[in-house]
């Protein structure tokens, strides 16, 4: 199964890597997914949030049972100003969701020590004992006594008066999830014979296929977060990609305006040709007839000129016919082209028309920036 889930992450990113973007109903799809997504995944997870703490609270009673087994035991002391011995710890349940941890000093006519009392959680509520009393009844009382042992050595219940059960050397507790004494008892407390306390939930658990449905709600999830973050990512990196080549194809127009302003020639069939000053000057020729009826792709300087691929006449770029401009990855090929500019009335010669065209490929495949200007002889 993990397999699996890591085979269609993958998969959806490599679309996701490779497509050009999203129409209209791919986002409405999308975004209708996560919310059908999120409204049947909300409440359950409300309803798992609760039931922890609904646990959490369970436990807590239990642990205060344990609390006083353990102080019975070692006989802690019951009040630290008098540094008095207790006589017995125990637990008293008070009607309805409060109990106490409680002792009692080892002195003659002295009462009860609450040491503490606590409530539990909002939606629980104690239901009946056994043997007992139904802790709903008003002023309903369980005590349970431990007197240096963890099993009880005394049991008093009742309602609004407790007797003393003799003999009784095990407890059960109801809890009851709801606010009546009618809805279903969520937990027991058991106080073994033998000072065990056990927690029982009558929750059913997840079946497999509940565990097999949440696993893939979750997969999905994550493979739709992942896919959206990476798209955002790639788009980021597109657009900063985008940005750089349109720059550098600013930068090819600048560079041809400043060679017409200062004259400076330009690479043409091999010879170096100035802008104007000549009968073959660029603003004097017809440029388009040059490479056989079509622009060229000129070179910038005098230099340019020199060794092979000197004048570029095709539109592919590659390592020797563009100018590759490695600034970071990926590589940037620019090409210049100056052709005649046309308008109604036929060429133009004291007129060239630019376009400055940056080249770059990535994992989408093929992209360009192109700037386009028209250069007078001025």
């Amino acid at each position: 199964m993990i397999y699996r889930l890591l085979t269609l992450i993958y998969a959806t990113v490599k679309v996701m890597l490779t497509s050009r973007g999203f129409s209209l109903i791919e986002i409405l799809v999308a975004v209708s997914i996560v919310a059908i997504i999120t409204v049947l995944t909300v409440p359950n997870l409300r309803q798992f949030n609760d039931d922890q703490g609904y646990k959490s609270a369970v436990g807590e009673f239990a642990q205060e049972i344990r609390k006083a087994q353990v102080n019975s035991q070692s006989r802690v002391i019951c009040d630290p100003l008098t540094n008095s011995p207790s006589d017995y710890w125990g637990i008293r349940l008070l009607n309805k969701n409060r109990y106490q941890l409680l002792t009692h000093c080892n002195v003659i006519g002295s009462p009860d020590l609450v040491v503490v009392g606590k409530v539990l959680k909002s939606g629980l509520m104690f239901g009946s004992t056994t043997p007992g009393v139904n802790l709903q009844c008003p002023n309903g009382e369980v005590d349970m006594i431990f007197q240096n042992q963890f099993n009880i050595t005394e049991f008093e219940a009742g309602c609004g008066s407790k007797n003393k059960l003799a003999g009784e050397r095990k407890l059960v507790i109801q809890v009851i999830k709801g606010v009546n004494p009618a809805d279903p008892v969520y937990a027991e407390i058991t106080v073994e014979s033998g000072g065990a306390v056990n927690v029982d939930y009558n929750d059913r658990g997840q079946s497999l296929l509940e565990i097999t449905m949440a696993l893939g709600v979750a997969a999905a999830i994550i493979v739709a977060i992942t896919a959206i973050t990476i798209q955002g990512l790639s788009d980021s990196t597109q657009a900063q990609t985008q940005v750089q080549a349109t720059k550098l194809a600013q930068e090819g127009i600048e560079q041809v305006r400043s060679y017409r302003n200062l004259n400076t020639p330009v690479c043409q069939s091999g010879t170096p040709i100035t802008w104007v000053g000549s009968t073959n000057s660029l603003f004097a020729t017809n440029t388009n007839g040059i490479c056989g009826g079509t622009a060229c792709y000129y070179k910038m300087g005098s230099t340019a000129c020199a060794g092979s691929g000197a004048k570029l006449l095709n539109a592919t770029p590659t390592s020797t016919s563009w100018e590759a401009i490695p600034v970071t990855a990926p590589i940037f090929y620019r090409g210049i082209k100056i052709e005649d500019y046309v308008e109604a009335g036929g060429v133009r010669l004291n007129q060239k028309k630019v376009t400055v065209t940056v080249k770059w490929m990535d994992n989408r495949g093929d992209h360009s920036s192109e700037l386009i200007t028209i250069l007078s002889n001025y």
